[in-house]
């Protein structure tokens, strides 16, 4: 059993009682015509109140039951229309943009009127709540005993993520990064001792959710899936945080993050994922974030080019731009595209109550707020999470434009894709900015209407196309988890000639870094090695016998040949 003591610091009860919170007027209408900017609108009053870090939690978490029943009761009698055609979209799909439309959306999430207005009520409330009660200021007291480091990283382990984790660790140092790590596991991995004191030998550690949860909240709160994210951010001992995915590797030294021009003026770096928003219209209605259906801000990703591009003269009818134009263009929405939460960095200094608002989402979202988010495409789960609370904040946040791209191989019958490479983003902004002097440069050339304008050929490879190509910095790979035992099961990466092969080709494409290779070597010195060999608890309740352990064994070392054997002289492990 894994034993992390907490440390309770006492602190001086102090500061001063500001304002109370102002009561915000409702209104009857939140998809109206309006700028929004509710951060501005709110008071603090602060959490002065509060001395001690259990104390706090165990108060946010009643907080976060209370609506509990009323979210499950309204998330159950959702429905959809007769017509509804909700599913994956992108830009190139001529059906995209009445799909994704206002009226489009709107069919596939309906919710009985009293649920709406009890949700908005619910949210409302909950946001009093995190500016007032719970609000902690940076400077506080409280905000430095909770946070006692000024940055790091963190991961969710666990079952076949401690595995993960153990690689995406070791990539972390091969690759440059020093930045400590911690690793949060739930009470049903806590002895998976090995692991634990392996990764201490890489400025890491495992964290228990329990060592930093009062009793009562874990006797009343089962933390499982996608929360662990939000939970373990919030948890984390930093102030500033980058968040990966046990099963994403850092391609760049990350260190110097924390420095970059967008994170100072945006506290929250999200990446995009290959599909367009198709949140439900219902979730403005129950943020109350006002959508101005007469300003079209955007063409998908193309937030420098002005409107009157890509605006045919005359066209703004508010009508014709809740049934044609993508929501997600109008002012008041989330931008385009939607996000991929494999990686993130946060600044909870600048978005603690973004923070707690996440938390809000993920708690309640296998009951409404996954399906609300993504409406049952692709990757439903905590990744439009982070955006949401954001704009429902009225918080800034910069997600990166460039388009993520595939790392993958072909069979006989199809492309398969292995990974998803995310790039620079302070290379993609420095490109963002150069885009919009480009603009401001030629106004009207640019502002002048184009009926053939095309987000690719106008936005993608003409204004955010750098003079060399944008580094990439994290290889996602989500697909094939990078697991010995499954992989020897599932004969992943094995050809109907029976012979493995090399699933990630483009080595250019990741600074010639052989990720498969530093991998498999890492899996084999870690697992099957006779002087290192981790018993790795996902091992030990998976593996039936002796003989399957030296058969799964077998194929990591196969793998491993294979790989060298194939090794480009460019490329280094």
């Amino acid at each position: 059993m894994i034993k992390l003591r907490r440390k309770l610091i006492a602190l001086l009860v102090g500061g001063f009682m500001l304002a109370l919170l102002s009561s915000l007027p409702r209104q009857k209408s939140p998809i109206a015509s309006a700028a929004h900017s509710p951060a501005q609108e709110w008071f603090t009053r602060g959490s002065q109140d509060i001395n001690d870090p259990l104390e706090f939690y165990k108060m946010l978490f009643e907080r976060l039951r209370k609506d509990a029943a009323q979210i499950k009761t309204a998330g159950s009698y959702v429905t959809q229309d007769a017509d509804c055609q909700i599913r994956d979209l992108e830009d190139k799909l001529p059906e995209s943009s009445h799909l994704g439309s206002y009226d489009g959306l709107a069919k596939c999430f309906r919710l009985e009127r009293d649920h709406l207005e009890g949700l908005r009520q619910g949210h409302s409330e909950f946001l009093r709540t995190i500016h007032g009660e719970l609000a902690i200021s940076a400077k506080s007291a409280l905000f430095k005993t909770l946070y006692p480091l000024p940055a790091g990283i963190v991961t969710v382990g666990g079952g076949r993520y401690s595995i993960l984790a153990m690689v995406m660790i070791r990539a972390l140092r091969k690759r440059g990064t020093t930045l400590p790590v911690e690793v949060f596991l739930t009470d049903d991995d806590a002895d998976d001792e090995a692991f634990c004191s392996y990764i201490e030998h890489f400025n890491a550690k495992c964290v228990l959710f329990s060592d930093r949860l009062p009793k009562s909240v874990l006797a009343s709160q089962k933390l499982s899936g996608f929360e662990l994210k939000a939970v373990a951010l919030l948890l984390s001992s930093y102030q500033q945080v980058i968040f990966i995915d046990a099963d994403n590797v850092p391609l760049k030294p990350l260190d110097d993050v924390f420095k970059s021009k967008p994170l100072a003026e945006y506290g929250l770096v999200l990446w995009p994922d290959i599909w367009k928003r198709v949140t439900a219209p219902a979730f403005y209605d129950i943020a109350g974030i006002p959508v101005d259906f007469k300003r079209r801000v955007r063409f998908s990703a193309d937030d420098v080019s002005p409107p009157s591009r890509y605006t045919k003269p005359g066209e703004v009818d508010e009508s014709f731009n809740r049934a044609h134009v993508p929501l997600h263009d109008f002012a008041g929405t989330m931008p385009e595209l939607s996000s991929e939460s494999g990686q993130l960095l946060i600044d909870k200094a600048r978005h603690m109550d973004t923070l707690l608002l996440i938390l809000y989402y993920n708690v309640h979202g296998k009951h409404l707020f996954y399906r609300l988010s993504t409406q049952g495409t692709s990757g439903e789960g905590d990744k439009e999470t982070f955006a949401m609370a954001a704009q429902a904040l009225g918080k800034p946040y910069y997600q990166v434009k460039t388009k993520l791209r595939f790392q993958g191989y072909h069979t006989p019958s199809q492309y398969v894709g292995a990974a998803l490479l995310q790039h620079d983003f302070v290379q993609d902004h420095e490109q963002w900015l150069r885009a919009r002097e480009e603009v401001a440069r030629r106004p009207s050339e640019l502002a002048a209407y184009n009926p053939a304008y095309n987000v690719d050929e106008h936005f993608y490879n003409t204004l955010m196309r750098p003079e060399k190509p944008l580094d990439v910095m994290f290889v996602h790979a989500s697909y094939h988890k990078l697991v010995p035992i499954d992989l020897f099961r599932e004969k992943v990466y094995i050809g109907e000639d029976g012979k493995q092969f090399r699933s990630f080709p483009d080595l250019a494409a990741m600074d010639n870094f052989d990720i498969e290779l530093f991998a498999i070597q890492i899996l084999n010195e870690a697992i099957c090695s006779a002087t290192t060999k981790i018993e790795f608890k996902y091992n030990r309740d998976k593996i039936k016998s002796p003989e399957e352990f030296e058969d799964m064994c077998t194929y990591v070392r196969d793998r491993m040949r294979m790989l060298l054997d194939t090794r480009d002289t460019r490329t280094h492990s």
